[in-house]
């Protein structure tokens, strides 16, 4: 499956430098959405995406893609990016659950244990164990499921300077770890690698890259997932 639409729920400061600098990149192999709210989605709507380096030799990416606060306006999508905080999951799950198809892939940008920390873990003996704190209900483990995600934890958080707008100390980065290494060949359209050493928890679930080197998001080719 190759990733052509792909959607950033979420467009604050974090989830709107990743719509942009995958849409700026990769142009017309993909078709970028965002789902957003308030000034943020009224912004994007009027300007697009712009993402501001705090070293003015770093050129600013902007980009315009399509903004909406109802997913239900969406096609079906192959990946979603999920720009929002650990507590704002759960009441979008119903909004991220719509845009899903048979092979949709979702990142999820999260610090801290993530709701699907224990699936597939049989060596802890917690293996599929639900966290109720995290997901009440387990609204995600049911709507979503454990076996679409991967993991994603921010390394460097831009920061909203104004609605559409976010302001990077240096171009960003994330490390990848894909839940379903051992059945699944992962690939995200804006991966390269950074000399950073991958974390505990990537290497325990299957890091998305080699030798120990995590991943910075930054927009390269459109890959697939097979």
């Amino acid at each position: 499956m190759t990733f052509r639409n792909i959607c950033v729920y979420g467009a604050g400061a974090l989830g709107g430098a990743f719509a942009a600098k995958i849409a700026s990149s990769l142009g017309d192999e993909v078709n970028v959405s965002v789902v957003a709210r308030g000034a943020h989605l009224e912004a994007v709507r009027e300007n697009g995406l712009t993402v501001t380096y705090a070293d003015a030799s770093i050129p600013d990416i902007k980009a315009k893609v399509t903004a909406t606060n109802d997913p239900s306006e969406l096609p079906k999508q192959d990946l979603i990016i999920t720009g929002l905080k650990g507590h704002q999951l759960s009441a979008a799950a119903d909004g991220i659950a719509s845009l899903l198809k048979e092979g949709t892939r979702v990142v999820m940008i999260l610090n801290g244990i993530p709701w699907w920390y224990f699936h597939a873990d049989e060596a802890s003996g917690h293996a599929e164990r639900q966290l109720a704190e995290i997901d009440p209900e387990g609204k995600l483990w049911r709507l979503i499921g454990p076996e679409r995600v991967l993991g994603c934890v921010a390394i460097r958080v831009p920061k909203s300077s104004s609605p559409a707008r976010s302001v990077s100390a240096a171009m960003a980065a994330s490390s990848l770890a894909n839940l379903r290494a051992r059945s699944a060949t992962t690939s995200l359209p804006f991966r390269s690698c950074s000399a950073r050493r991958a974390s505990p928890f990537s290497r325990r679930h299957g890091s998305a890259t080699r030798s120990g080197r995590s991943c910075a998001a930054m927009p390269r080719s459109t890959r697939s997932v097979r």
